[in-house]
């Protein structure tokens, strides 16, 4: 009876476990392309009153560590902001952009980059 019960347990268990785990991969793929670049707290739309913005030449990154885009502000005492996307902004290069995002400048989501 003992063997019986550990074995319905078992089961149960792996089912549960199971079940999670699809569950956690649905929800990663529903969310892999939305638009948004991922933060180290997850991939979360930023409300649009959070949302803050910088104004310069896009650029193509000079250090390719740092991102494979740069924003170059000028009159700034940091005039470049790194950024790494997947997006294609390359019709935009050289020009004056507005850069659209959620946080801070050392740590933020970009939302979009839109010509001035």
């Amino acid at each position: 009876m003992k063997k019986i019960k550990r074995y319905i347990v078992g089961v149960v268990l792996i089912a549960g476990l199971a079940f999670v785990i699809v569950r956690d991969n649905k929800k990663s793929e529903s969310g892999k392309d939305n638009g948004m670049e991922p933060t180290k707290q997850g991939s979360e739309q930023p409300s649009p009153e959070s949302l803050t913005q910088a104004e310069g030449v896009l650029q193509r990154s000079d250090s390719k560590s740092r991102g494979n885009l740069m924003i170059v502000r000028e009159g700034e005492a940091n005039p470049k902001i790194y950024i790494t996307t997947r997006r294609d902004y390359s019709a935009l290069i050289g020009k004056t952009v507005i850069m659209k995002y959620d946080g801070t400048l050392d740590n933020f989501v970009l939302t979009d980059i839109v010509a001035k």
